[in-house]
C-alpha cells in the first residue's frame, strides 16, 4: 500500500508471508514480513526517512521461531547550498536465530560443536558529508561507528564495535 506523493509526505507498507525454504537447515519453512516507511519533507532543503522491516521464519514442521530480524532506521539529509550535502543515518538491527535442527528437532553439529544460535543487537550510525564546487568536482567525507547492545533495544549497555572514516575526491579532467 503507498499514499500518494505530496509535497510534505508519503508513506508506504506491505505485509507478505508464506512457505520460504530455511537454507542453514535445508528444511522448509513460513515467511512473514512487514515493511513501512514515511518520508517527510518539511522544507525544500530538508528530508527525512523512517523505515522499519520485520522479517519472521518459523519451521514448518513443528511451527517453532527459527529466525527474527527487526530494523528501525531513519535517514535525515540536509541540502545546505546547491553545493553542499549532509545526511545522516541511523539503523538498529536486533537479530536472532535458534540453534540449528533437523527436521527431527535433533541439534544439528557442525565442524565437532553443537550450534547454539546467535543474537546480535547493532546499532548503526553513518554521516556524509558532499561538497560539489564545480560540476566534475566532487568531494565526500564520512565517518561510520557500529556499537553494540546486550539485550534487544535497550541503549544501555552500548559497546564500540566498528569505527570508519572515509573520503573521495572526484575531479573530471576535461580536454
Amino acid at each position: 500500500m503507498t499514499t500518494p506523493t505530496l509535497r510534505l509526505f508519503s508513506a508506504n507498507g506491505s505485509v507478505s508471508w508464506g512457505g520460504v525454504p530455511i537454507f542453514r537447515e535445508a528444511s522448509p519453512g513460513r515467511g512473514s514480513r512487514i515493511d513501512a516507511a514515511i518520508d517527510v519533507r518539511p522544507t525544500a532543503a530538508l528530508r527525512s526517512s523512517l523505515q522499519f522491516s520485520r522479517l519472521t521464519l518459523e519451521r514448518r514442521g513443528d511451527g517453532s521461531r527459527f529466525s527474527t530480524e527487526t530494523i528501525p532506521r531513519v535517514k535525515t539529509e540536509y541540502q545546505i547550498s546547491p553545493a553542499m550535502f549532509l545526511r545522516l543515518v541511523g539503523q538498529y538491527a536486533a537479530r536472532s536465530r535458534s540453534p540449528l535442527a533437523d527436521r527431527d528437532g535433533n541439534p544439528i553439529i557442525l565442524g565437532g560443536v553443537v550450534d547454539e544460535g546467535s543474537t546480535t543487537n547493532e546499532f548503526s550510525i553513518d554521516w556524509l558529508f558532499s561538497y560539489r564546487p564545480v560540476p566534475g568536482t566532487l568531494v565526500y567525507l564520512g565517518y561510520g561507528s557500529t556499537l553494540e547492545d546486550s539485550r534487544e533495544f535497550r541503549f544501555q549497555d552500548l559497546r564500540r564495535s566498528r569505527d570508519g572514516f572515509f573520503g573521495k575526491v572526484s575531479y573530471l579532467f576535461r580536454l
